[in-house]
Parts: structure tokens; C-alpha cells; sequence
């Protein structure tokens, strides 16, 4: 997990940037989801998979 839930519990937002793509992570139990405006998607996308590539996370789509 990334933080203890007392510190970023369930159903807390947080704005910020990733790959200098602003962000908004919400937690929703042990998952998190991510919004961002769709014209930076793909680039977001293809920056995640390949940071996440070398732990090898996998990735849950729901649409």
C-alpha cells in the first residue's frame, strides 16, 4: 500500500502531478483510481506502464 489509512483513508482526494501530467488520485478501499483530462491519456498511460513494468504491476481497466 502506498500510505497508511490514517493518513490517506478510503474515499480521500488528492491533486498532484505525475510525470508533469496533473492528476487526481482518489482511494477507494486497496485500489486507487486516477483521473486526469483525456488529452493527456495516452501519454499518462504509456508513462505508468513503463514505470510500472520493472515491479511488475498489473493494471485493471474498467472500461
Amino acid at each position: 500500500m502506498i500510505s497508511t489509512p490514517r493518513i490517506f483513508g478510503d474515499g480521500v482526494a488528492a491533486r498532484s502531478t505525475i510525470g508533469h501530467i496533473g492528476i487526481l488520485l482518489c482511494r477507494d478501499g486497496d485500489a486507487y483510481d486516477i483521473a486526469l483530462f483525456r488529452s493527456v491519456g495516452r501519454s499518462f498511460w504509456g508513462w505508468l506502464r513503463t514505470a510500472a513494468a520493472e515491479f511488475g504491476l498489473e493494471f485493471v481497466t474498467t472500461s
